[in-house]
C-alpha cells in the first residue's frame, strides 16, 4: 500500500503543528495526568471532567490536527477529522448526559492493562520516539492522534462494566 505522503512531509506537518501550538503540549500532558488522578477519585463530577477532557482531546485532534494541518498532505484527513470530531461529541454526550459513564480502579487485568497503555502513551512513546531520532519538534506530542489515542484506550480500560441511569 502506498501512502500519499512521504515520511519527511508527515514529520514536517508534526513540526509545524508543534511549533504553532507550543507550549500547549505541556498543558495537554498536565490534563492527561489530571485524568489519571480522576480515575482514582470516584465522584460523578470527576467522571464528567474525565469524559469532558477526552471529548476536548478528540475534538482538538479532529479540528486542530486533522482538518487544519494533516489535510495539507492527505485528503483522507478530512474523513479522519470528521470521525475524530464524532468521537469527541460522543464523549461530550456521555459527559453531559444524565447517564453516568463510570471509571474506577479495581486492580483488574483491564485496569493493569490500562495503566500500561497510559504509561506507554505518556512516557514510553515519547522516549522511544526520541531514541528513534524523532526529536522535538518532529515528534508526535500528546494531543496528536498517536499518543492520545493510546492514552484514551488506557483510560477506557478503567470503565465500569455497565452504564447506570440516574
Amino acid at each position: 500500500m502506498n501512502v500519499p505522503f512521504t515520511t519527511e512531509q508527515f514529520l514536517d506537518v508534526i513540526r509545524i503543528y508543534n511549533q504553532t501550538f507550543f507550549p500547549l503540549q505541556v498543558v495537554f500532558n498536565i490534563i492527561a495526568l489530571f485524568c489519571v488522578y480522576l480515575i482514582f477519585k470516584k465522584s460523578s463530577i470527576n467522571q464528567k471532567l474525565l469524559l469532558g477532557s477526552l471529548s476536548f482531546f478528540w475534538l482538538w485532534m479532529g479540528v486542530a490536527y486533522h482538518l487544519v494541518f494533516f489535510t495539507s498532505i492527505n485528503r483522507a484527513a478530512y474523513l479522519f477529522g470528521i470521525l475524530f470530531i464524532i468521537q469527541g461529541l460522543l464523549f461530550a454526550f456521555y459527559a453531559f448526559s444524565k447517564r453516568e459513564f463510570l471509571f474506577e480502579y479495581k486492580g483488574s487485568l483491564n485496569n493493569i492493562s490500562g495503566i500500561i497503555f497510559i504509561i506507554y502513551a505518556l512516557i514510553v512513546y515519547p522516549v522511544l520516539g526520541y531514541f528513534l531520532g524523532h526529536t522535538y519538534p518532529y515528534s508526535p506530542t500528546f494531543g496528536l492522534p498517536c499518543p492520545t489515542t493510546i492514552f484514551t484506550f488506557g483510560i477506557l480500560l478503567f470503565k465500569k462494566s455497565k452504564l447506570i441511569d440516574n
